[in-house]
């Protein structure tokens, strides 16, 4: 018997590319299209400070920093941990030159140092919170397309039932295998007319 190769060697699906995801292969979470992480984040900031100092006009009493946490956040969930910092860095010159008083790049008091300090430590937070993230979901597409790929090579199918709420899931392969229709919701009685009796 002999394996599938794409190169010498090498089993079938053993280039990651074969088995990554969508988004692995458009790369829209990925560093590989830095340019556009990088614009992007520093568009958002851009936009995020313009409309802060828009809300300027309501008065001083809101709170400096509040649209910029959701911004940092974006960037840094998008385009990683380098966008997310670009973030910080543009927010937090512009909080320092209009919002913490005394206003005036640098010319911080001590209170607006330990404001500042504070941002900047709650945002190191939601960066390595969307890093850890973004981590996690790279690993879990990539494992999920690799069950999917061992699924197809071995054609077998999975299914799962949870005893508590008796919910039922099924693989894609096991419709395939069993001859499920594709709008046939899962169903235990569809599973079980599918299995021989002397199993």
């Amino acid at each position: 018997m002999t394996r599938n190769s794409n190169r010498a060697g090498e089993p079938a699906g053993a280039d990651p590319a074969h088995y990554a995801g969508v988004i692995e292969r458009t790369g829209l979470l990925e560093s590989r299209r830095r340019v556009i992480a990088y614009g992007g984040a520093v568009l958002l900031a851009l936009l995020a400070i313009g409309l802060r100092r828009w809300l300027d006009v309501l008065g001083p009493e809101i709170v400096p920093f509040t649209l910029f946490y959701p911004v940092v956040l974006a960037c840094a969930l998008l385009g990683g941990i380098g966008p997310g910092l670009v973030a910080v860095a543009l927010t937090s010159a512009a909080a320092t030159m209009w919002w913490i008083e005394p206003v005036g790049l640098f010319s911080l008091s001590p209170v607006g140092l330990v404001n500042l300090v504070l941002y900047l430590l709650s945002n190191t937070a939601i960066i390595t919170v969307a890093h850890l993230l973004r981590t996690s979901y790279r690993r879990l597409r990539q494992s999920e397309a690799r069950l999917s790929l061992s699924q197809d090579v071995g054609q077998i199918g999975i299914w799962d039932l949870d005893l508590k709420t008796g919910g039922l899931w099924w693989s894609p392969a096991m419709r395939t295998l069993t001859g499920i229709a594709p709008g046939q919701p899962p169903a235990v009685d569809a599973i079980l007319s599918r299995i021989h009796p002397a199993d």
